[in-house]
């Protein structure tokens, strides 16, 4: 009996998260899976996220999804033949001023606080319970290799639209080079790109209505305890800074903040970061911890992190087409909700119950507006 083509487009969180998971629950191997993504795998927003994972900080919306995902990154940790950097993490709230500040409202416990620099107020927003950390870049490549060792194909390519027969069932998905992969399912995971699926699925293109957010970050060499720093900075012409720090295991800090509103590129491959939002980023992490002031820069980055008109994922089954879905529009909580949403794709794919109840997230909320 011929297996059923499946064609993942794109090679990020969902999209690797949703190949894993397909490759792990189909015990039966009933399935022939190819990812198609245009560069490498995390090549874009999810090689570029900070992989900050917490478990109580959501929305009765995404709060099921959430909490499975969170339990997932940990299963992953022990189960994943790598060190994806998963570690659990104390994680606080800082006040800072300018340098010519005071910081006498700051009590005797934070004298051997790594972030040192004119600290106004600190506060305990998660504990090692309660919040963690993963290394994006790391996790993604390790959920592809995972999948390709079960068997999964990765496929260079950009997909520029798809074949249907009269019954809108998808035959082909089409690639820029003229080639096509024949396909009886298709997975549309492409982030902030997924909005180029609107014109792939008319009938549904109220579904695609993604927007990119561009959001700056910074890697340092520094090696700093493990703890995540949410920052309320202001800075010496009284404009107001959010900046987050996150150390990682292996002896870097990545800063994150400074958005903006930026076009979104047609190809992910022309984002460049502003130098202003990076130095920023630099000069905030200096100001803050006596830790960063003389590190080195290792990358400055920028990406575009994708949102839904009502700020909730979309995942599920797009309606009128058979063996159409979708997972994108998780804004700055992709990574977190990453293996959750791939778990239920492939659950869902496979014709199993899903863990999660994707009622809320289906794309046909958009459709009965």
């Amino acid at each position: 009996m011929p297996k059923k083509k499946v064609v993942i487009c794109g090679g990020g969180i969902i999209g690797a998260s949703t190949a894993h998971y397909l490759s792990v629950l189909d015990t039966s191997k009933t399935l022939d899976i190819t990812v198609i993504e245009r560069k490498s795998i995390a090549c874009h927003s999810s090689g570029k996220a900070g992989g900050f994972l917490a478990l109580d900080w959501h929305s009765s919306h995404t709060e099921s999804l959430a909490e499975l995902s969170y339990r997932l990154h940990e299963e992953l940790a022990n189960t994943l033949n790598a060190d994806i950097g998963y570690r659990r993490v104390h994680t606080y709230s800082v006040s800072s001023r300018p340098s010519q500040s005071s910081n006498g409202n700051v009590s005797k416990e934070n004298d051997e606080f790594w972030v040192d620099g004119n600290i106004r107020k600190k506060e305990t927003i998660g504990t090692e319970s309660t919040t963690a950390q993963v290394h994006p870049f790391i996790l993604t490549n390790e959920l592809m290799n995972s999948a390709m060792k079960n068997s999964v194909k990765l496929k260079i390519g950009q997909v520029i639209g798809i074949n249907e027969d009269q019954n809108h069932k998808i035959s082909h998905v089409n690639l820029s080079d003229g080639s096509s992969l024949e396909t009886d399912v298709i997975v549309i995971a492409m982030g902030a790109w997924s909005c180029q699926a609107a014109g792939f699925f008319p009938l549904c293109k109220d579904a695609f209505k993604i927007t990119g957010s561009r959001a700056h970050s910074v890697v340092l060499e520094a090696n700093v305890p493990p703890e995540a720093i949410f920052i309320h900075h202001i800075d010496e012409n009284g404009k107001s800074h959010e900046p987050e720090i996150y150390p990682r295991p292996d002896g870097t800090v990545y800063v994150c903040g400074e958005g903006d509103d930026a076009t979104l590129p047609d190809d992910p491959s022309l984002i460049v970061p502003d130098p202003d939002a990076s130095e920023n980023l630099q000069h905030m992490a200096a100001s803050i911890s006596s830790h960063l002031k003389d590190a080195k820069l290792l990358k400055a980055q920028a990406c575009f992190l994708p949102g839904s008109p009502d700020g909730i994922p979309i995942i599920g089954k797009l309606p009128f087409y058979t063996e159409a879905y979708v997972g994108t529009g998780h804004s700055c909580w992709g990574i977190l909700n990453g293996p959750a949403t791939g778990k239920c794709l492939a659950q869902v794919i496979l014709g199993k119950p899903s863990d999660v109840d994707l009622t809320h997230f289906s794309p046909k909320r958009f459709l009965d507006a």
